[in-house]
């Protein structure tokens, strides 16, 4: 094996997996609705936040009072549970050229990063 070529094989299979991911991505749309689903029926984002507004209303009444913290941040957990859980991720049309330039990159991309990786060894 030639261990010259490692370290160039490396920064072009980086470079190739990079361009590869990166235009993946590209084409690849996130989409998501404020609110969640309970019982197969959407309810309204606006109860999320309930628990928040009475924890900090009780925290201006009671200030040494510690409930007011754990409303507070359940319901911070629920606002970002929410988000997460209402993410949706699809991939656009492409054409086969496309695809093949995409997923080719990634994956002349990755063999010359792992033959650069055992070459160095």
């Amino acid at each position: 094996m030639k261990r010259e070529h490692a370290p160039r094989d490396l920064l072009l299979g980086i470079i190739l997996f990079c361009i590869g991911v990166y235009i993946i991505f590209k084409n690849t749309y996130v989409r998501t609705f404020w609110g969640f689903y309970l019982g197969g029926h959407r309810v309204s984002s606006g109860l999320i936040f309930l628990p928040l507004l009475i924890g900090i209303a009780w925290k201006v009444i009671k200030p040494k009072s510690f409930i007011p913290y754990i409303l507070i941040v359940i319901s911070v957990i629920g606002i970002l549970l929410s988000i997460l859980m209402n993410i949706s991720i699809w991939f656009t049309s492409t054409s086969l050229i496309d695809f093949i330039l995409m997923f080719g990159s990634v994956s002349v991309g990755l063999g010359l990063i792992i033959k650069a990786l055992i070459e160095s060894k």
